[in-house]
């Protein structure tokens, strides 16, 4: 959703329709697994993200607990 959001498109609005909205959610699957690659902290563990931000590698971060990334 937030990346969906960052990316200017409005997933909220696509509520109603829901093949737009899984096609939508499906582009920007395929963005994160195609940018998983380039950062060496997306999608990985917690630990890692924290200790990036600890040591100033990171500035900013948006993360969610375990059992909302299953």
């Amino acid at each position: 959703m937030a990346f969906a959001l960052a990316s200017g498109k409005n997933p909220f609005a696509l509520y109603d329709n829901t093949k737009a909205y899984t096609a939508l959610m499906e582009q920007v699957g395929k963005t994160l697994q195609r940018l998983q690659g380039e950062s060496p902290l997306l999608l990985r563990h917690k630990d890692q993200l924290l200790n990036g931000v600890r040591s100033g590698e990171i500035d900013a971060a948006m993360a969610w607990d375990s059992a909302g990334g299953r």
